[in-house]
């Protein structure tokens, strides 16, 4: 009986040492963090930037896409990406006598409170998620889409003066 027992001991403890998974868990070379702007609003953005990472100085036309892509051993948290990074997006600038004024939407997160204005691209709620397998890499993108709404705000709250002709 104590062999039995014995051998049985044994065999549980050779089965805890091999791996018996089942399951079809991947490893991968690396993870991508895609960071995705899309204009999908009727209004040309003609300057756009995320601190550190982005600068569009030709704007964004109506279907382009401005895309960040991070790579890694482990994919980059869309909050962590986004605090405390500046961000601006500047549509439609005119001139009044030698007064260039814009729509815009800036975010300071260390700036003064007069300069700060609403923080859409902040917002992690408007952004899209989504995961995918892209060769051995595995990708998760965020995608924001700028909207007529989002003109429309940037419109609502006045142009701003950001320089003299």
């Amino acid at each position: 009986m104590r062999k039995i027992l014995y051998l049985w001991m044994i065999c549980v403890v050779l089965c805890s040492l091999v791996s018996c998974n089942d399951s079809d868990d991947k490893t991968y070379s690396s993870y991508v963090s895609r960071f995705v702007w899309e204009n999908r609003c009727n209004h040309r953005i003609e300057y756009f930037y995320v601190e550190g990472c982005i600068t569009r100085s030709q704007g964004i036309k109506y279907g382009e896409r401005a895309v960040k892509e991070l790579e890694g051993p482990s994919p980059v948290d869309l909050q962590t990406f986004l605090d405390g990074r500046e961000t601006h997006v500047i549509y439609d600038s005119f001139t009044e006598g030698v007064i260039i004024y814009c729509y815009m939407e800036n975010y300071y997160p260390s700036g003064p409170g007069e300069v700060a204005v609403p923080k859409s691209l902040q917002e992690p709620d408007r952004y899209v998620y989504k995961a995918y397998e892209e060769g051995d890499k595995y990708v998760v993108e965020w995608t924001y889409t700028f909207i007529d709404a989002d003109y429309e705000a940037a419109r609502a709250r006045g142009p701003v003066r950001i320089g003299i002709v």
